[in-house]
């Protein structure tokens, strides 16, 4: 299970949306986590908080170390002011 907030504001005027992904390295050890997908204007109005909680099953008996990065992807300036990743292995 992973789950990460993600506090972050953008500046007015702004518009559109914007997407959180979470990537894997190497790919293909687990399962695709779904974006995080959110409203630029909403952001605009003060700092927001993002969070999303995924479970990601194997999809490989490999057993190598999996790095898991966040990447955001927008079309105005974001400022984050602050993000925490919380990852836990469940029975």
């Amino acid at each position: 299970m992973v789950q990460y907030t993600l506090n972050v504001r953008a500046a007015a005027p702004a518009d559109g949306t914007g997407t959180i992904f979470l990537k894997q390295s190497p790919c293909g050890i687990f399962t695709d986590a779904l974006p995080l997908r959110f409203s630029m204007e909403h952001l605009a109005r003060g700092p927001r908080s993002l969070h999303m909680v995924s479970v990601l099953h194997p999809c490989s008996n490999y057993g190598c170390e999996t790095c898991l990065t966040l990447v955001l992807d927008a079309k105005g300036a974001l400022c984050v002011e602050g993000a925490v990743m919380d990852v836990a292995e469940l029975p």
